[in-house]
């Protein structure tokens, strides 16, 4: 236990995170647990509130991915980490502003698919619709 703390800064930052010092893997803080490597804050959950329920994770309110500060932690599904994210405006797919080929998702060149949610480059999708049309009259012609 004292070896865990020892790893991590208890000078606080501006958001009081705890920050950990030691190994980290993406971000998030690694400690070695006999000979396997754990997440620094799921073990600081364990140590002081007991084992983490089956199907749930430990979020960080902070966003800090090192900070290991127990006020700073919570349980919560991975759809209420998702929801989290995107409210806070940091899920990856909020990051993208483009389609793969350049177009922007935004203003008369975006929809958004009302079965899945997900967004159509609609210049793609005339590029495509033109292809296809294109590819059937060719199909025609040698018919």
């Amino acid at each position: 236990l004292m070896r865990f703390w020892r790893k991590a800064s208890h000078l606080n930052t501006a958001l009081g995170c705890i920050e950990w010092l030691s190994t980290k893997a993406d971000g998030y803080g690694q400690f070695k647990l006999g000979k396997k490597f754990v997440k620094a804050h799921r073990l600081c959950w364990e140590l002081l509130y007991g084992s983490i329920p089956l199907g749930l994770c430990v979020l960080h309110r902070c966003d800090n991915r090192a900070c290991i500060n127990p006020d700073h932690l919570w349980l919560g599904t991975t759809g209420e980490n998702t929801q989290d994210m995107v409210r806070k405006k940091r899920h990856w797919k909020q990051l993208v502003t483009s389609c793969p080929w350049g177009h922007p998702y935004s203003g008369e060149n975006l929809y958004v698919r009302k079965d899945n949610k997900r967004r159509v480059c609609l210049e793609c999708a005339r590029l495509r619709q033109k292809k296809r049309r294109r590819k059937q009259a060719k199909q025609l012609e040698t018919a």
